[in-house]
This record gives structure tokens, sequence and C-alpha cells, in this order.
């Protein structure tokens, strides 16, 4: 009997243990969802954070060369607003699906000025160091070179 204790207790140890810990799920949406946050407001540096190795180059490049130097030069300023008109400038995680160690999550991009901008893509999500990290640099590059 006492067995049989000690054994229920450790069944409902091991269940409450994998009921604290956030499922792959939750986690690659996390990333996703602060992935895309960090790009909306063009911070580079925390988007980073969230990316694969391959993603970083393309934020590095973003970052230092593309937008900053469209915003410094003089005068400049009024095509950046023009292009905020017409790109993309907010994005939704609408859903992740974890498989494995890869996970697909599909993303909203709209425009808060143009109702009728929206487009719908998938992101690959790798594990990377044991951490969920994203997205397809290509991807990435195209739909902020819009934004």
């Amino acid at each position: 009997m006492k067995k049989l204790i000690i054994g229920a207790l450790l069944v409902a140890l091991l269940v409450l243990a994998a009921a604290c810990k956030p499922s792959e799920q939750k986690q690659a949406t996390k990333v996703a969802k602060a992935f895309f946050e960090a790009l909306e407001k063009k911070d580079f540096k925390t988007a980073k954070l969230y990316a694969t190795k391959d993603t970083q180059g393309v934020l590095d490049f973003m970052e230092g060369g593309l937008l900053g130097g469209m915003l410094d030069t003089e005068g400049e300023e009024n095509k950046a607003e023009e292009k905020e008109d017409e790109g993309f400038n907010t994005y939704k995680v609408v859903s992740v699906t974890v498989n494995g160690e890869n996970a697909v999550a599909n993303v909203e991009a709209s425009n808060s000025k143009n109702a009728e901008q929206k487009e719908t893509k998938n992101y690959d999500m790798v594990k990377e160091d044991g951490e969920w990290k994203g997205f397809n640099p290509v991807n990435v590059f195209l739909l902020s070179w819009i934004a």
C-alpha cells in the first residue's frame, strides 16, 4: 500500500512539473510575437534577440544601411513618411504550428493607414541552442523593405 501511495505521488509530481513548463507552442508563439512587435517598432536590436543567426545578419543590414540611411539624409524624411503610408507597419501573429524542432508562424502584415493592404505569410522557426528563433531572412527583408 505504501508503494502505491509513493507511486501515485511520483506520478502526480511529474504531471505537475510538466504542467509548469510552458509548452513548445507557447514558447514559439511568445518568440514570434516579440519578434514582430520589435520589427513593428523598428527595434532591430530587440528583434535580433529572437532571430536566427542568418536573420540577424539581415537585421544588421537593415538597421545600419538600408533604413538608417533613408532617415538620416536631409529631405528624405518625407520619402520615409510616404513609404510608411504605402507599406506594412503592423504585424499580427495569427498562429504558430510546432513540429518537433521546427515551427511555422502565420503572420498577417497590414498598414494602419490603408485597410485594404494586408498580406499573410508563413515564417519558419527553428530551435537554436535550445531556444526558439526565427525567421526566413528573405521574407523578413522583403516585409521590412515595404514597411
